[in-house]
């Protein structure tokens, strides 16, 4: 996911869907990995925007640290280093929503 303009997208496609196949309207919800790619961290605020759909998020440090280029999950004191800290801002937007919110990938 780059930003909630796929969870709009997903969602459209979605509606369709469940006309065609006879499931209730709105029944399908969505969990979104929200932090894979460098272009989902500018959209990320984006999700603040509630949708009907959206009803947990997560997230993956290894996917985001890789595509930023990152050798090494820890700094040489042992804490994490920035792409690995990433999940835990995507925690208040989750409480503000109300969604479920869980790290893929957690920190150990």
């Amino acid at each position: 996911m780059n930003g909630i303009e796929d969870v709009d997208l997903i969602a459209n496609y979605v509606d369709v869907l469940e006309v065609a196949t006879g499931v209730a309207p709105g029944h399908v919800k969505l969990l979104v990995v929200a932090t894979e790619t460098p272009a989902a961290m500018i959209g990320f605020s984006g999700y603040a925007r509630k949708s009907q759909r959206l009803v947990a998020m997560t997230w993956g440090g290894e996917d985001l640290s890789a595509a930023l280029g990152a050798l090494t999950p820890r700094e040489t004191d042992g804490s994490w280093t920035f792409p690995y800290q990433v999940g835990a801002r995507a925690v208040p937007v989750c409480r503000r929503c109300g969604w479920c919110c869980g790290a893929r990938d957690a920190l150990r």
